[in-house]
């Protein structure tokens, strides 16, 4: 028996490659792009409210607009005490959605992957309340995002 020498091709895929990001794709990472300002201006008005002591500013609107005692105004405050920590939250919730829009802008599958969880979570808690708008939203994003017709072939590693 003669052993025949077989030429492998050998090919290389180049990790640079371009690949095209499908236009919904890039829409729902504007929206997070949005969503990252929004949430993390509110973040630091939050913040920059409890540290500059702007507490006074708070309890002139919840007087004013909810026609409240002083004594519901002072268990109104404790809460508000907690601001800081709400606004560093939100702060760092901005960030994360901002990281989420890159890697779907550049077509990260991790990114892909962590708005389909998401957005399974925002229509479990959508429906708890009862909110229709967010049940679309999440319907939508994360419904194209997994059965997208060639939205996978957007995405790499």
């Amino acid at each position: 028996m003669m052993k025949k020498k077989i030429k492998r091709r050998v090919t290389r895929v180049n990790k640079t490659t371009k690949i095209k990001i499908h236009l919904g794709v890039k829409i729902i990472a504007i929206l997070l792009f949005i969503n990252a300002t929004f949430t993390a201006v509110f973040g630091l008005v939050l913040i920059g409210g409890e540290v500059f002591g702007a507490d006074w500013t708070m309890q002139d609107i919840l007087m004013k607009f909810f026609s409240m005692t002083k004594e519901e105004l002072q268990s109104i405050l404790k809460i508000l005490s907690s601001l800081f920590i709400a606004g560093v939250l939100f702060l760092i919730f901005g960030i994360i959605d901002f990281l989420i829009g890159y890697g779907l802008w550049k077509g990260r599958q991790w990114a892909r992957i962590v708005t389909i969880v998401l957005m399974g979570f925002l229509l479990l808690s959508s429906i708890i309340s009862f909110d229709a708008l967010s049940i679309i939203l999440s319907v939508v994003i994360g419904g194209y995002l997994l059965f997208g017709p060639g939205v996978g072939k957007s995405f790499r590693n």
